[in-house]
């Protein structure tokens, strides 16, 4: 009979720590899905330079400029040009790329002109955030 406790205390245990493992893996998922907006601000750009901002399950990327100069938004798998998730969305001003909330991505903003320009981003993120 003495040998039986230990096992059982033992599974307890084991239980315990697994029920209390996927609570805590479903609480992360969650809140990593939960809306949420971020906002960088980038300076003064230089022509055809690009300002990332921080990586999110991105549901839109907006970018501001200088009234009147055209603004790029996207999206990049490395927070570069050269990894561009789709296309850019241009404007003048503002302008706004939507995306279908699934993909873990860096919000970036593009000064497209040729001459220097301040500008910044906002990105929306994750389940149930506005898009454009």
């Amino acid at each position: 009979m003495s040998s039986a406790r230990p096992r059982r205390a033992s599974r307890a245990a084991a239980l315990i720590g697994s029920t209390l493992a996927l609570g805590l893996a479903g609480l992360a998922g969650a809140s990593a899905a939960q809306a949420g907006s971020d906002s960088w601000p980038c300076g003064s750009v230089p022509g055809s330079v690009t300002c990332p901002g921080d990586r999110h399950t991105l549901t839109s990327v907006k970018a501001f400029g200088a009234s009147g100069r055209s603004v790029n938004a996207g999206a990049s798998w490395n927070g570069t040009e050269g990894q561009l998730y789709a296309n850019w969305a241009w404007g003048t001003g503002t302008t706004c790329h939507g995306y279908g909330a699934g993909n873990l991505l860096y919000p970036v903003v593009k000064n497209p002109n040729s001459t220097s320009m301040t500008m910044s981003g906002l990105s929306t993120f994750g389940s149930g955030a506005a898009s454009c």
